[in-house]
């Protein structure tokens, strides 16, 4: 009897790890076939998705970057419907669904659109288990670069907003043309007949630029609001010292000490006026390059990023070229040429009520 209850165990033993093994292959497999990924893309709810024209408006074949954080966090019947991550296959010019989020991916990605200070282009890494169309385990992170990678991204190039479009002209208008032609024309052309014509220009070209500018700082704040996150980027830091320099200047000049005689209240004035002024030319130049580096990060079409570079360089080249070569005796001879033919002593002096003779 206690020999057939050892045989019995015995057999119980054997079975047990019969079936361990045959777990262990199955668990195995099912490790193998679900790969560890990361992908970054654009977040999507999976309603909207399905709806493909988002209760919001988005195209989300099209144009997922206008997708809001208010559609995918205030609207319950997005959340619920969980989240997914977008790809645009090379060539395509539509987005396809490359993964939808398992339970733990839908809680990282509400946590994260819950914590974002953007409007719209959410755009994130996840890193998990493929398991066929799902990522299992998925972290949600926002992407070191804040921008989709070009293996993700395909051959599409997004259309510029038309905020954006009016933001870089505002500043390309201001910064890259107006603001540094006042400078330049101020440093190079006091001895200029019609005396006094400098300044009548000077005072023209940095009220329009100023206008300009802070235009063009309400149209960024605008568009950080919708597509973006403020201060994500250097170039909004250097955007903000630009405009903000440039915002004193005016306020500034209405201070100024008489000309004459020079005390030292002026001096230091003009000092002041000067040191700034140049500061934020060269800070505008910093702020031009890199907002023409993001049109290109963010996969705006090739038209927009030449167009930008064509009128930086045709707005800020000439005036920095006059402010090197501008004291040569035949560039001033062309420049005294330059204010008889636009009339500087008449027309110009109007709106402003400046004298032709009058110093800064």
């Amino acid at each position: 009897m206690a020999g057939r209850d050892g045989a019995d165990a015995h057999r119980r033993r054997r079975g047990a790890a019969k079936w361990a093994v045959m777990l262990s292959l199955a668990l195995a497999l099912a490790r193998a076939r679900a790969s560890d990924v990361t992908h970054t893309g654009f977040l999507t709810d999976l309603l909207c998705w399905d709806m493909v024209n988002a209760i919001d408006g988005a195209n989300m074949l099209t144009a997922p970057e206008e997708h809001t954080v208010h559609c995918m966090v205030d609207i319950q019947e997005c959340v619920d419907s969980g989240f997914g991550v977008l790809e645009l296959p090379p060539g395509e010019t539509e987005y396809t669904l490359k993964y939808k989020l398992d339970q733990t991916g839908n809680r990282g990605a509400l946590t994260l659109l819950r914590a974002t200070s953007k409007r719209s282009n959410v755009i994130v890494t996840v890193a998990g288990r493929a398991d066929g169309d799902v990522l299992r385990d998925a972290r949600v992170m926002e992407p070191a670069s804040g921008v989709i990678p070009v293996s993700n991204a395909g051959d599409f190039r997004r259309r510029p907003e038309s905020i954006l479009v009016a933001h870089v002209v505002c500043m390309l208008a201001s910064w890259g043309c107006l603001l540094p032609w006042g400078v330049a024309l101020a440093r190079r052309t006091r001895g200029v007949r019609p005396i006094g014509a400098w300044f009548v220009l000077h005072l023209r070209l940095q009220t329009y630029g100023w206008g300009l500018q802070m235009a063009g700082m309400c149209l960024g704040v605008l568009f950080c609001e919708r597509y973006t996150a403020h201060f994500a980027r250097s170039h909004a830091g250097f955007g903000v010292i630009v405009v903000g320099l440039g915002f004193v200047q005016p306020l500034n000049s209405i201070f100024r000490p008489h000309p004459e005689p020079k005390t030292r209240a002026r001096l230091a004035w003009e000092w002041i006026h000067k040191v700034t002024g140049y500061m934020a030319l060269g800070f505008s130049i910093v702020a031009i390059v890199t907002g023409i580096q993001l049109i290109s990060a963010f996969s705006y079409s090739d038209a927009t990023f030449n167009a930008s570079v064509a009128g930086a360089c045709v707005g800020v080249v000439p005036p920095l070229v006059f402010l090197a070569v501008g004291h040569l005796p035949a560039v001033q001879a062309l420049t005294a040429v330059a204010f008889r033919v636009l009339g500087v002593r008449g027309t110009l002096a109007q709106p402003f009520k400046v004298q032709p003779h009058a110093d800064a």
